[in-house]
Parts: structure tokens; sequence; C-alpha cells
């Protein structure tokens, strides 16, 4: 399910509307992405969005401004090296 919600896909409106009363899609979590803290600190669950909705930490599905950290703007951390290195620092 992983895999799933971190796929780099958007599923219909009306598809995402109704499963997401049902499991988090990658448009659910992508939320959970966002810069805004209000959206990261947001929709943590990995399966089941019921979670989300008991726990109080559902938001609905948008599109973020920006996602990811700041501290990984910078181009060294972009390249494929970068990113490899990044647990390391």
């Amino acid at each position: 399910m992983l895999v799933f919600q971190h796929a780099n896909v958007r599923l219909a409106p009306a598809a995402d509307n109704v499963l997401v009363w049902f499991i988090v899609t990658p448009g659910m979590h992508l939320v959970h992405h966002s810069r805004a803290k209000p959206q990261t600190d947001s929709n943590y669950a990995t399966f089941l969005s019921v979670w989300d909705r008991l726990f109080g930490t559902f938001r609905p599905t948008v599109v973020p401004e920006r996602v990811g950290l700041d501290a990984f703007d910078q181009p060294p951390s972009q390249t494929l090296l970068g990113m490899l290195a990044t647990p390391w620092r």
C-alpha cells in the first residue's frame, strides 16, 4: 500500500473522493508532504483512512503549493548522489 500512496499518479477527483473514505490515496497522502504545517501535520495513515478521521488528523485532498523539506532545495541535494547521501548527512 505504501507504494500506491507514494505513486506519482492522480486519480480522477470523483474516484479519489470515494476511495478516500476507505483507503489512503496518493492525493490524500500528498497533503502530508506539504510545506504548510497544518497540512504536514495531517493524513498520517498508511492504509485505512479511518485512522486519520478517528484521531482528527484528516485533511481533504488538495494539491499542496509546495512539497518537501526546505533543507533539500539546493541543487546538490537534488542529484542522485545527493539523495543517496541524505540519510548520512
